[in-house]
């Protein structure tokens, strides 16, 4: 594809004469010395080879034609596969080398000699950050590159994403992007220093509206359905301050979970509700079980399974989802731990590893991850909790 000559920069009438036989030149060689060039300018000018020798040095010095082998510019973009990166370039500023090589699929050799020709021609331009070579477009604004760049990493995309919803903490977005928390911090830090989104009272991030119709030229700022999910879930979930286990039984508190920092007498607790439970059988003279007790915007619900009960502590009403949550959670406990309760000697050490469980039950999860809960598929449940704990172990 020709260049336009409004891109070339600004030339006077003998410039203009010398590009002219240039570019017809350059129709009937692909490439020739500057000597050769010199001859035919000089064939079809009254220009001195002096003078034409010096507005072709110019030429070379402006980038309208490279010295070696004196390529017109003009044909830069005739080649297809170069046309196609400059394309994908200016309209996808900021990607970097090795993930341009990728969306390419060409020869390294290739795919360098296109890059360096366009930028040689100046029809992009480079910049290198940390250890990446990242490409724009000649009049992408400067401004810009760094955003534009670290908006590319999908994590920060995704993040950008929930922050144009809600204001949240770094806390709530390893929650819900399942993401270790140290590399939250790192990622918000480089957003705000970019200019990217901002810090709000001491707690939270917003995002800096003023960058986002710019964003907007680049990026579909759409949230997906599944983010959409997880960020649904993780306000539902805000809602739960404590969940007790105990003996069905006895009684007896066997593990603890809290999901705020202030702590709760849980053996209390648990007395409380044996006490309420056998209170409401003596009521019906026969076994009845309470689920839910309100007092003042919090609620307790209980599930009970064959051997174990389980409290759930709510600021605020629970739904339909974490009620079936919670039922879900008894039946997979007590799967995981049938043999121990069954064979019980009061030893509560043995349920030490119930905090995984609670945090896989009660941790943000798209539908079809709540689907497969709600529906008691502890097949599917236990791949569910191993890949949570192969993440742990790899962050």
């Amino acid at each position: 594809m020709a260049d336009k000559m409004s891109d070339l920069p600004k030339l006077n009438k003998d410039e203009k004469k010398v590009f002219s036989i240039v570019k017809e030149f350059s129709t009937k060689k692909s490439n020739f010395t500057i000597d050769e060039l010199t001859k035919y300018c000089k064939q079809n000018t009254k220009f001195s080879n002096k003078k034409i020798y010096s507005i072709l040095k110019d030429f070379i010095n402006k980038k309208i034609i490279i010295e070696e082998n004196l390529f017109n510019k003009s044909q830069i973009l005739d080649i297809q596969e170069r046309y196609k990166i400059y394309d994908y370039i200016s309209k996808n500023p900021g990607m970097e080398y090795n993930a341009l090589h990728e969306k390419f699929k060409l020869h390294p050799k290739v795919f360098k000699w296109h890059i360096e020709m366009l930028k040689n021609f100046g029809y992009i331009r480079e910049k290198s950050y940390l250890f990446y070579k990242i490409y724009y477009h000649k009049y992408f604004p400067k401004e810009n590159e760094i955003r534009i760049f670290i908006m590319r990493d999908p994590d920060i995309y995704r993040i950008y994403l929930l922050l144009m919803n809600q204001q949240l903490d770094p806390e709530s977005l390893s929650k819900i992007l399942d993401i270790k928390l140290s590399l939250i911090k790192f990622y918000l830090n480089k957003m705000v220093d970019a200019g990217i989104i901002k810090y709000e009272n001491g707690k939270t991030f917003s995002i800096n509206k003023e960058k986002q119709d710019f964003f907007k030229n680049y990026f579909d700022l759409k949230i997906s359905n599944n983010l959409k999910e997880r960020l649904l879930d993780f306000n539902e979930l805000k809602k739960l301050l404590y969940l007790i286990l105990m003996n069905k039984e006895t009684g007896i508190m066997i593990y603890q979970y809290n999901f705020i920092e202030s702590n709760i007498d849980a053996d209390l607790v648990s007395g409380f509700l044996t006490a309420i439970q056998q209170f409401g059988s003596e009521l019906n003279k026969k076994a009845c079980s309470i689920s839910k007790i309100t007092y003042k915007g919090f609620e307790i619900n209980i599930e009970d399974g064959n051997w174990a009960r389980a409290a759930l502590i709510l600021d605020g009403k629970s739904s339909d989802s974490l009620n079936k949550r919670l039922s879900s959670f008894i039946s997979f406990y007590e799967n995981e731990y049938k043999e121990h309760f069954a064979q019980w000697t009061g030893d509560i050490s043995i349920f030490h590893d119930s905090k995984l469980i609670i945090e896989d039950f009660f941790s943000p999860k798209s539908e079809n991850e709540k689907s497969l809960i709600d529906n008691g598929n502890i097949g599917a449940v236990n791949i569910l909790k191993d890949e949570n704990k192969n993440k742990n172990q790899i962050n």
